[in-house]
């Protein structure tokens, strides 16, 4: 399955739906794609979804794939993927009114992986830009609502 492009560069904006398959940049060189789950969460090709059976049941071809899948990223290289899908499911809440921007300069992990998510996806936050129609700056540091009101 070919993921979706995040950004629609020529309006620099993003729409977010859940259960899409998005490319949200890459980790190492290596790409980054995933879904947002309509009960929260994300599926990621590096940390994919492995469904739980029951005990005592024997491992399944599909949980034994995704287990070699998830063992053939380092750690390092997880952890980026965690970094930048935390920002994508905070930029998820943010559309979706879960997350206010004073809420989002105030997390520390969102405010360090941002600038760097956001290069990933071609997101150009020298120009503003807008998520799910909602409009929005990033300057010296700070994400900053544009009140769009006629």
């Amino acid at each position: 399955m070919t993921p979706k492009q995040l950004v629609d560069k020529q309006t620099n904006s993003i729409n977010i739906t859940n259960g899409v398959y998005y490319h949200l940049g890459s980790v190492n060189g290596n790409p980054l794609n995933g879904t947002a789950l309509t009960g929260g969460g994300f599926n990621s090709n590096f940390s994919p979804m492995i469904q739980w059976t029951g005990v005592g049941t024997k491992v399944t071809p599909e949980q034994e794939a995704a287990f070699r899948i998830h063992q053939s990223y380092s750690q390092v290289e997880r952890q980026g993927a965690n970094e930048l899908v935390a920002v994508f499911m905070s930029l998820s809440r943010l559309a979706e009114g879960k997350k206010s921007v004073a809420s989002m300069n105030d997390d520390a992990m969102f405010m360090q992986h941002f600038p760097k998510f956001a290069k990933g996806i071609g997101l150009d936050l020298s120009q503003p830009f807008t998520i799910n129609g909602k409009s929005f700056t990033y300057s010296q540091g700070t994400l900053q609502t544009i009140d769009t009101e006629d």
